[in-house]
């Protein structure tokens, strides 16, 4: 079968729920998408990222904010690695993990900066 993301006919497939069944998905045919197993690994990723992404913003601290900066990163990251014409040359799903240390880091020591002047300023 052809993969329905990167087109790849070189590697089983798998049947993907578009909208998952613990959210009200079900097995019909309009709500399941051929995948390859990268493809796959990074739709299941890309959602628990998003959702973890909805609910920092949902908080209305400087906790939250940072979080869903550091997950904002994350996302465009998993998304950069694993491009369909990437993924399709590659073979493999790639992880954000390592990748965005860097950036991580930055928002948190900027966020750790504003609080320590919040709660030192006299």
């Amino acid at each position: 079968m052809k993969c329905s993301r990167c087109g790849a006919t070189d590697r089983p497939t798998e049947r993907h729920h578009i909208t998952p069944l613990c959210y009200g998905g079900g097995d019909e045919p309009d709500n399941m998408a051929d995948l390859c197993l990268p493809c796959h690994h990074y739709f299941n990723v890309r959602q628990k990222l998003q959702e973890d992404l909805e609910n920092y913003r949902k908080r209305n601290d400087q906790y939250g904010r940072q979080m869903a900066e550091v997950y904002a990163v994350r996302l465009a990251k998993l998304d950069e690695l694993n491009a369909p014409d990437i993924i399709r040359s590659r073979g493999t799903y790639e992880s954000y993990y390592g990748h965005t240390t860097t950036a991580e880091r930055e928002i948190k020591d900027r966020y750790y900066q504003e609080y320590k002047k919040q709660k030192f300023s006299v």
